[in-house]
């Protein structure tokens, strides 16, 4: 007799790419992926707050590394759980270091600041769900059958403008009491988009105006993706920026029970 089982496989992706004319360390997005912890994060770091690129990263390099408690959040734990990032984010600053307007821009700005989303995917047979953390316009696409059924925070591509609400790399920038907490069910063959702003906001006109190019992205490969946002770029569709997005796609398929293969890219749930 075959010995079959269903087969449910998580597979997540990140890319990034930065300004026109600037280094790949000048990039102020940044994005982190565990696929052990089921976990990924995107940031955004604000464009005229200096070291906001590094406090993109550690953020999301902490968030996918640490299993951070939903079911208890508050505004207190998590800003009892930011504290090691923010240290991290202070020591690699040396702030006392830089030179003076820099040093003064970010004493009187209390720190650098960015934007967030953090999702953490719960593998449960009769409640799959992903639980977000998010703040600020970089923003969650839920896609069901290659069609975006739900987006948030942001919804219409008019909201977007230069004034949005961040996380704060001190305690004093603060930023957690405006984080948002959301579940929403996360289903074999569905997909998760999360994406900074401009790239989010080209998503939605596409959406809005009945495109399809957006589609591109389910599918998008490292290498395609700057020569991707470059065409995007020349073409006008887009304003200069960092884009950065990541995609997390739920597989569902019967296979044949198989020893682990652990150099797999894939998580797999059986």
């Amino acid at each position: 007799m075959k010995n079959n089982k269903k087969s449910v496989k998580i597979q997540t992706k990140g890319f990034s790419t930065h300004k026109q004319g600037d280094e790949p360390k000048d990039n102020q997005d940044a994005f982190s992926i565990s696929q052990d912890q089921m976990r990924f994060a995107i940031s955004d770091g604000a464009s005229l707050s200096p070291k906001s690129g590094l406090w993109s990263r550690t953020l999301t390099k902490f968030f996918a590394s640490d299993k951070y408690d939903f079911k208890t959040h508050t505004a207190e734990s998590l800003s009892k759980w930011l504290e090691e990032p923010r240290k991290e984010w202070s020591d690699k600053a040396q702030i006392d270091k830089l030179p003076i307007p820099l040093k003064l821009k970010l004493k009187q700005l209390k720190g650098s600041v960015s934007t967030f989303v953090g999702c953490s995917i719960v593998n449960n047979p009769k409640k799959n769900r992903i639980n977000i953390l998010y703040v600020g316009d970089s923003t969650v696409f839920l896609i069901k059958n290659q069609k975006i059924k739900k987006m948030f925070p942001i919804n219409n591509s008019s909201e977007f403008s230069s004034q949005t609400e961040f996380l704060g790399s001190s305690k004093e920038r603060g930023g957690e009491e405006k984080i948002k907490l959301e579940a929403i069910r996360f289903d074999s063959k569905d997909s998760i988009i999360i994406a900074t702003d401009e790239l989010a906001k080209w998503i939605m006109i596409q959406f809005e105006n009945k495109k399809q190019d957006w589609k591109k992205l389910l599918s998008m490969k490292e290498k395609e993706f700057p020569k991707f946002v470059e065409y995007l770029r020349n073409s006008k569709q887009v304003d200069e920026d960092d884009m950065t997005f990541v995609i997390c796609q739920r597989i569902s398929k019967k296979v044949k029970k198989k020893s682990d293969d652990s150099q797999s890219k894939l998580s797999e749930f059986v």
